[in-house]
């Protein structure tokens, strides 16, 4: 069921990157660099504001979770009513904000074509934030209830629809960004009400969804410390966009944008199993995080890894060739080394979802919460510096190095869960994986070689060495013996 569910997720979250890659070199094309970095950068507001639910989707997935098999339905139509009341709220408060900022916000941007025409699409998406925003809870209603099939059912459209929309209206000529953002509204209201009513048929018969004042407590108590990670570690990724847009200029955003967008996409894949584990974690609870346990987790990270490699070693020996053939020789010359950056510091964080994942999961939001905090202002600083400093280059390093910091705490926090009470060095099983990882690590030597043909013989070697990993993985499964550190 875990894979089954897994995969699922990747076809749903999957598509819309094939969208985006068959799309966007149209709609800089159309756009223009400047139309299209301002199209990003409204992407990037609205994604963000979409993120303040409080964490109740997450909340509300781990209290039906939690209480499984036991709750009746008073108890789950009050959970269930109170926390949309509480996100739609929210949203319609994040919408109120949002275009009162929009002005300020478009105005800081340099280079943008069209201030009225831009503002126009921020106020659009910004009347669909309330739906944006309580979409949240009727995707946690659907995983908490294991409807992965329904789930992914819905996303997909939408998220075709997020490329695919703007592409059709450029394609027959509108290119005017109101125009544009009005679209991407609609779709959205739409996707709302599609996930509400198929979130309404999941839940239990003869249920009453009703506002209960005693269940505000425990899902902003479920929640609170969850929004502040998924408040803070989106603005930390989006903000370098605004840093480029105020410090360099709209077009810079498209040439830091277009391989972000890429490479962001490969979240799809921790995305797909981490949805399906935490309602699996917080059901299990950290006084029943076993052994049994510990292999599944052991097992998606491996699995994860697997996943992402062959796409990212590719990425970084082969920046310049890629966006060549995609965009242009000049466009790659401008925004190779992003894409470099960025795959790299992709395939060192993914596996950080798996233990941000499990802290959550077992109701320690509060210290992943606390660490995002801490990393937040001294994040932003240093990108402001890197970018004032060096421009593209330096947004990029910063990118990086935030990534390799932030997989580095989210495992040491999740240490004994992950690793158990002991930590061991020791035998052949982690010999066999301290070699695996070197010999994944040594293809990434050829980014020194400008010889395509060397560069291809480490990619395959690399690739090979992997597979064999995926071998190990898959015969392994079902022997949580085999999965000691």
């Amino acid at each position: 069921m875990l894979l089954q569910n897994t995969v699922f997720n990747l076809v749903g979250l999957g598509a819309p990157l094939l969208a985006a890659i068959c799309t966007i070199p149209m709609l800089i094309e159309g756009l223009g660099e400047d139309g299209f970095g301002a199209l990003a950068l409204i992407w990037a507001v609205v994604g963000y504001f979409g993120l303040f639910d409080l964490g109740l989707g997450r909340a509300l997935t781990m209290r039906l979770a939690e209480s499984a098999g036991r709750r009746n339905k008073a108890d789950t139509g009050q959970m269930v009513g109170t926390a949309i009341v509480i996100t739609m709220s929210i949203g319609i408060a994040s919408g109120i904000i949002l275009i009162l900022l929009s002005g300020p916000i478009i105005s800081r941007i340099q280079g943008i074509p069209d201030m009225n025409d831009a503002s126009g699409a921020l106020f659009a998406m910004a009347c669909a934030l309330p739906f944006v925003v309580v979409t949240s809870c009727f995707r946690g209603i659907l995983e908490a209830n294991g409807d992965f099939l329904i789930l992914n059912a819905l996303r997909l459209p939408i998220g075709l629809f997020t490329f695919i929309g703007p592409w059709v209206l450029v394609f027959f000529g509108q290119t005017k960004l109101e125009l544009i953002g009005g679209v991407l509204a609609a779709g959205r209201i739409i996707g709302c009400i599609a996930y509400g009513w198929f979130a309404w048929r999941s839940l239990p018969c003869g249920i009453r969804v009703r506002l209960s004042f005693s269940e505000i407590g425990p899902l902003l108590t479920a929640g609170g410390w969850m929004t502040v990670s998924n408040v803070v570690s989106p603005l930390m990724n989006y903000a370098d966009r605004f840093l480029i847009g105020v410090i360099a200029s709209a077009a810079a955003v498209t040439f830091y944008t277009t391989p972000q967008e890429i490479v962001t996409k490969i979240w799809i894949v921790p995305a797909a199993v981490t949805a399906v584990l935490f309602p699996r974690i917080a059901e299990a609870g950290i006084a029943r995080f076993r052994d049994r346990m510990r292999h599944t987790i052991w097992q998606s990270i491996a699995t994860m890894v697997v996943f992402i490699y062959p796409p990212l070693l590719i990425m970084v020996l082969f920046a310049k060739k890629i966006l060549s053939l995609w965009i242009s020789p000049d466009f790659a010359a401008q925004s190779y080394f992003l894409l470099q950056y960025f795959a790299i510091g992709m395939l060192v964080n993914v596996p950080a979802n798996i233990p941000f994942t499990i802290l959550q999961g077992v109701g320690r939001a509060k210290s992943v919460a606390l660490v995002h905090l801490v990393e937040l202002p001294l994040s932003l600083t240093l990108t402001w510096w890197l970018v004032s400093e060096f421009s593209l280059a330096g947004a990029g390093l910063s990118w990086l190095l935030r990534c390799v910091v932030d997989t580095m705490l989210m495992f040491w926090l999740a240490r004994k869960l992950i690793f158990g009470s002991k930590i061991s060095f020791t035998g052949p099983g982690f010999s066999i994986r301290m070699l695996t990882a070197i010999l994944g690590l040594i293809p990434f030597v050829a980014i020194l070689t400008p010889n395509l043909f060397i560069k291809g013989l480490f990619s395959t070697t690399g690739i090979v060495v992997c597979a064999f990993a995926g071998y190990k993985i898959w015969v392994n499964r079902t022997r949580p013996e085999n999965v000691n550190i």
